[in-house]
């Protein structure tokens, strides 16, 4: 395994079977942060939260239980190669965010974990901005990109080789944000969606806040060895192993 990998682009995913089969996805993002409306009484954004990264965890949908903790660790990025790497979930609470990595969150066509977490993490904390993306590299491309902001309908644009498609008010998303379009890509067409980059919209909803342990190193992270609930298995491996 490397150790020069960006946190980015790890894929970790939990099975319940035999580590025989390579993963059909090549590359992939898989990540959603919360950034809360007021922060932390006493926590410090220098400093990780070892305690809440676990309760937010617990309180996943993509996560039936934790069945280990292991301890706290930073820029500990491995690139997964086969099942046996796959079996973690990765959370960083640093003041009033929380950015975590989970290929629970992959999603494609037919499977929408993603959209089904942010809407969980919307009911947990009202008024919080709420982020998240999916990148897969199959061979062909997939990539869904999601911002829920309060008072704004949810956005969420999906992307693949042949086209782009949007659900939610794409304008009323850089209205708040304060951007326009030129803020996206100078190219960016808001009503074709062509050129659409989904950073510098995820970045800004955070208040520029960076999540990448490439850029801060010293932030510690905690990681979780997780089961995934019943049923939930079978979707991920339609999504990493193509079935």
């Amino acid at each position: 395994m490397s150790a020069d990998v960006p946190l980015s682009h790890l894929a970790v995913i939990v099975s319940r079977v035999t580590d025989t089969d390579e993963l059909y996805v090549r590359e992939s993002v898989t990540t959603l942060t919360v950034m809360l409306a007021v922060p932390v009484q006493g926590a410090d954004v220098a400093v990780h939260d070892s305690a809440r990264a676990r309760e937010f965890v617990q309180n996943m949908t993509t996560v039936d239980e934790i069945l280990e903790q292991l301890p706290d660790c930073a820029m500990d990025a491995l690139q997964p190669t086969s099942r046996s790497d796959l079996d973690y979930v990765r959370v960083g609470c640093w003041g009033r965010v929380t950015h975590v990595v989970d290929p629970g969150l992959a999603s494609d066509f037919l499977h929408m974990p993603l959209t089904e977490e942010i809407s969980n993490q919307e009911t947990r904390f009202p008024g919080a901005r709420v982020v998240g993306e999916v990148y897969l590299d199959m061979g062909g491309e997939y990539a869904e990109s999601v911002v829920s902001l309060p008072g704004v309908p949810r956005l969420v644009v999906r992307q693949w080789d042949d086209g782009t498609e949007a659900t939610g008010d794409l304008r009323q998303v850089l209205d708040a944000l304060g951007m326009v379009p030129a803020d996206v890509d100078e190219d960016f067409d808001p009503e074709t969606l062509e050129d659409w980059d989904p950073e510098p919209v995820l970045r800004r909803a955070l208040d520029g806040f960076d999540a990448d342990p490439w850029t801060e190193p010293s932030r510690n992270w905690s990681v979780f060895r997780v089961r995934r609930p019943d049923g939930f298995v079978s979707g991920m491996e339609e999504v990493w192993f193509g079935r």
